[in-house]
């Protein structure tokens, strides 16, 4: 069976080019003209000024980035007086609307990021969060910033070693000299405490039950544990809890003055950890302020358990 050609008059392959390099050309410059009223990932992004704030926002939080405006603008003064510092610019804040609920402050940036929803869980009380997220993150910024040791352009020093590829015996040495050397138990631990004097955030009865029941169980995390961030999930907020309270500790024993004083210390060129500092400004090592911080607590919730009288379990 026989089917009959279809002929169509034929077109010159340059015409073709160039139709297409025009179509395409056409094509991008009108996306490219579009993506310049959205920021990088394609969301609209607005924003507000205050007299040490650039608050952005994604649409539908206007109220949310004003109410926070005006909690940083509250604690502008109170920082500065405590840590004696001004920052060379206005702090960038980023008001967004996602999935997770968090804050998170790039000291060397002068930069904070706010995640809405309320943050409401059952390891913390329940507190104010959006008040809250502004102080603790805005305290991250001028307690990490006064800890600097180099310049905020300057986040680490980086220098290596390096043989040739072909050597019988290969040598790769890296050493990275960070600008911030405090350990995370002190990071988050002034921020908690700063929350709490401004009456955003407390030591409520949950961060309480978990530090007493560890603590009369004789499993606080060890020092060396407190110094990093490591293990399952609530390790991370136990660290959060242990730098709470023991700076509440330092504070309440040394006075908040030394909390300062030892953020400065450890800007120092020189301090290459933080034990250093703890001896140059309490007078005593880290490890004798751990334990004595470590019996203070034992101390207190055993005789807590004490004044109950009697128990019955099961």
């Amino acid at each position: 069976m026989s089917r009959n050609a279809h002929h169509f008059p034929s077109i010159d392959r340059s015409l073709i080019r160039i139709a297409v390099l025009f179509s395409s050309f056409f094509f991008f410059t009108l996306n490219a003209q579009d993506d310049l009223k959205y920021n990088a990932y394609g969301m609209k992004k607005y924003t507000l000024e205050t007299e040490h704030f650039r608050l952005s926002y994604t649409p539908g939080l206007e109220q949310v980035a004003k109410e926070a405006g005006e909690q940083f603008e509250k604690l502008h003064t109170l920082y500065r007086e405590t840590y004696n510092i001004s920052l060379p610019d206005k702090t960038e804040i980023l008001v967004i609307d996602g999935e997770l609920t968090n804050g998170f402050a790039f000291a060397n940036l002068n930069f904070i990021v706010i995640w809405c929803h309320d943050l409401d869980w059952n390891l913390r009380g329940t507190h104010d969060w959006l008040k809250g997220v502004c102080t603790h993150e805005f305290g991250h910024i001028v307690s990490l910033w006064s800890s600097m040791k180099f310049p905020p352009w300057m986040p680490y020093l980086q220098w290596g070693y390096f043989t040739h590829p072909n050597e019988a015996n290969r040598v790769e040495a890296l050493h990275v000299f960070p600008s911030i050397t405090i350990p995370p138990w002190l990071a988050e631990g002034v921020a908690q405490y700063e929350d709490s004097r401004h009456g955003t955030d407390s030591w409520d009865t949950h961060r309480d039950m978990i530090m007493r029941t560890l603590s009369l169980s004789n499993q606080l995390l060890s020092w060396e544990h407190m110094s990093v961030m490591n293990g399952r999930g609530d390790d991370f907020e136990k660290t959060y809890n242990h730098g709470f309270s023991l700076v509440k500790y330092i504070a309440n024993h040394y006075g908040y003055a030394k909390i300062v004083s030892l953020l400065r210390e450890n800007s120092l060129i020189y301090r290459l950890g933080f034990d250093g500092s703890i001896k140059a400004i309490l007078g005593i090592s880290a490890k004798k302020l751990y334990a004595d911080w470590k019996d203070s607590l034992n101390g207190y919730y055993s005789l807590q358990v004490k004044n109950l009288g009697r128990q019955i379990y099961g």
